[in-house]
């Protein structure tokens, strides 16, 4: 018994890392990657203008200035530096 006691730790370490191992692979293998490493999630199925999409990032650029502003009105102690408005 007191053999069994000593060993126990030698064979519980591998095991735990085989476990540890097959875990990894199954989390990895639900993140489906095209050959830009690119998650396949994180692109439209359908492609979008350019002009749509610089719309798109002019209309959130607008919503954080007036997040930043808003902000600075409710909070003046704080510092949130020089932020313009950018003029396109």
């Amino acid at each position: 018994m007191q053999n069994l006691l000593y060993l126990l730790p030698a064979l519980v370490c591998p095991l735990g890392m085989v476990m540890m191992g097959v875990v990894m692979w199954v989390m990895m293998r639900g993140k489906p990657h095209n050959n830009t490493g690119v998650l396949a999630a994180d692109q439209p199925s359908v492609p979008v203008p350019e002009a749509d999409r610089l719309a798109t990032l002019h209309a959130e650029q607008d919503a954080l200035y007036a997040q930043i502003q808003d902000l600075a009105a409710r909070e003046p102690h704080l510092d949130t530096g020089q932020i313009l408005h950018p003029s396109r």
